[in-house]
């Protein structure tokens, strides 16, 4: 993996403002890089603020959110540039370009009166492809996600769940973006499909050097297709390392409970444990380590300062008090 920056977070901060007082901090303060080539997997539960980040990185986050402070360095061009600088005309070739996304539930964003040859047309010719190319780029990339050239005169609902979800992929790989960002793109399918699409994933990664941010609530998923896992929780990074280290030597205590959560095929059912409490309101978010109310190992300083991410060396990153006791 080549070990250059393409995107660089620094204290990024999105909030959502619900009427005149309440402020929902969704992603608040969070710091990351991503190298060129790697997958990063992105893991959390429901409401941790994954597809807010998702969203912050285009510079798409949708009413009432808004992107408060912080910056999103892309460095694509050859350059450092802040996108949340740019101006509209460079966000548009930005987007999609060189960061695309295939958004959450993305099998019911194709139009089911329009062919999927329609679909590539719509995207192409928005941004300067002529249709001979648009057409040849497509029956490519559609090979590359096991599909025949045929799909191109079908419409959505002749296709599988699974069928949509690979032309959604190769939708978002029409303009050859450096960058590809998947939000959940294994929700709502079975679990053949599922490993059908992880397999597609990991090839298109290692054919195109392609560098990914894989987004779940699924946390087993990583384990297969990751190079470096991110755990969110309550707008916050909480632990990120390596693949390995996440799984075998997790050093937060959320990231633990969500490793006891995932069932396992061949273990005793009975193991299997759910985090107790509830995540917290982003609003009005706890003193302290926000996972502290929820947390076995917390105590009086978790419940009074909050942890900052730390380096604890080895290329991995935790937030919490007790991690050398964990």
């Amino acid at each position: 993996m080549d070990s250059e920056v393409i995107l660089d977070v620094r204290n990024l901060e999105t909030i959502y403002v619900i009427g005149k007082e309440r402020i929902i901090r969704a992603v608040d303060n969070v710091s990351f890089s991503v190298h060129r080539g790697e997958i990063l997997g992105v893991a959390g539960e429901s409401g941790c603020g994954k597809s807010t980040l998702a969203y912050s990185l285009l510079k798409l986050v949708p009413p009432p959110g808004i992107i408060k402070g912080g910056e999103i360095n892309y460095y694509g061009w050859g350059n450092k540039v802040n996108i949340l600088d740019l101006p509209e005309n460079m966000l548009q070739r930005y987007r999609w370009k060189e960061v695309a996304m295939v958004f959450q539930a993305a099998q019911s964003a194709l139009n089911p009166v329009m062919k999927i040859m329609g679909h590539f047309l719509d995207t192409g010719l928005a941004h300067g492809l002529t249709k001979r190319e648009i057409y040849e780029r497509a029956r490519i990339l559609l090979k590359q996600v096991r599909l025949n050239e045929n799909v191109l005169d079908m419409y959505p609902h002749q296709l599988s769940g699974g069928m949509k979800q690979r032309v959604i992929i190769a939708l978002a790989l029409l303009l050859s973006p450096k960058v590809l960002i998947l939000d959940e793109p294994t929700s709502a399918l079975d679990l053949l499909t599922q490993k059908n699409i992880l397999d597609l994933i990991k090839e298109i990664n290692r054919k195109l050097n392609l560098t990914m941010i894989f987004i779940t609530h699924d946390l087993s998923l990583l384990a297969e297709i990751a190079t470096k896992v991110m755990i969110m929780y309550a707008g916050k990074i909480v632990e990120m390392s390596p693949v390995e280290d996440i799984f075998y030597n997790p050093r937060h205590p959320y990231t633990i409970g969500l490793i006891k959560a995932i069932p396992s095929l061949t273990g005793d059912i009975s193991t299997v444990k759910s985090i107790p409490g509830e995540v917290p309101d982003l609003s009005n978010p706890p003193h302290g380590c926000r996972f502290a109310p929820r947390c076995p190992y917390a105590s009086k300083i978790c419940r009074e300062v909050e942890p900052e991410l730390e380096n604890i060396g080895d290329g991995r990153y935790v937030a919490c008090h007790k991690w050398e006791d964990i």
